[in-house]
């Protein structure tokens, strides 16, 4: 019998990081953050976790005190800001409803509770809790019975901030497949390629926007994946 209180929590950026995320949960400060993480009500590890694309665009914009550098966030089909072609491949993790609820809070540094209306999120797609930068809750769909969910901005930026240096190092944890990786990179970045084209840049323009689009990330992704596990979350 499914157990009701469950959904999926589809992350992206740092917290496809699993000790990362699991700060969140049961408390403590990442690696290279500096920002300690009180943790979860319930502190019960997930049930689960597994990979995921979603058909949403990631971007990174603005500021983190955390990390010292750009923010990822998620868009929608329908933003014009964001390349709309680009998909995402997410980390998910099956928590508790209230855990959700406590890692939105943790993110936007915000007092428990952080109360989700659930049924009106599903039927809605998205609903916009609090004027912060991880703001609205979206829904994506369901797995195996249970709801997926995850969180983004309701903001608009002028442009995209690249991710620091520590962000990306912290990556080199993250586990999934060489292949998978390198297929996504090289996807994301011809999306941009071809969405900076259909605005009218000529390629060599358009190529050139792509790589500033990605700032550093690629630089230092590039060096760090020569000696490590593969990055992923930032493209």
């Amino acid at each position: 019998m499914l157990d009701k209180s469950l959904v999926w929590y589809a992350s992206y950026g740092s917290n496809l990081c699993r000790d990362r995320f699991l700060c969140y949960i049961q408390g403590g400060t990442p690696q290279g953050s500096n920002a300690y993480e009180c943790g979860c009500r319930d502190r019960t590890l997930p049930a689960e976790d597994k990979h995921l694309f979603i058909e949403h665009p990631l971007y990174f914009a603005g500021y983190s005190r955390r990390w010292g550098g750009g923010v990822a966030f998620i868009g929608s089909r329908e933003d014009k800001h964001v390349n709309p072609k680009s998909s995402t491949l997410v980390r998910m993790y099956l928590i508790k409803q209230e855990q959700f609820g406590d890692v939105v809070a943790q993110e936007n540094s915000v007092s428990f509770p952080v109360i989700i209306p659930w049924e009106q999120v599903v039927e809605e797609g998205k609903k916009d809790l609090i004027d912060s930068l991880y703001g609205r809750v979206v829904h994506l769909g369901e797995r195996e019975g249970f709801p997926i969910f995850t969180f983004t901005t309701a903001r608009k930026f002028e442009g995209y901030t690249a991710p620091s240096e520590s962000y990306l190092k912290m990556l080199i944890k993250f586990p999934f497949d060489r292949d998978d990786i390198k297929s996504e990179l090289e996807s994301h970045i011809l999306d941009k390629i071809e969405f900076y084209t259909d605005q009218g840049y000529d390629e060599a323009q358009a190529e050139e926007l792509s790589v500033r689009d990605m700032g550093d990330a690629v630089v230092i992704g590039a060096e760090l994946n020569k000696q490590h596990n593969p990055i992923i979350g930032w493209v």
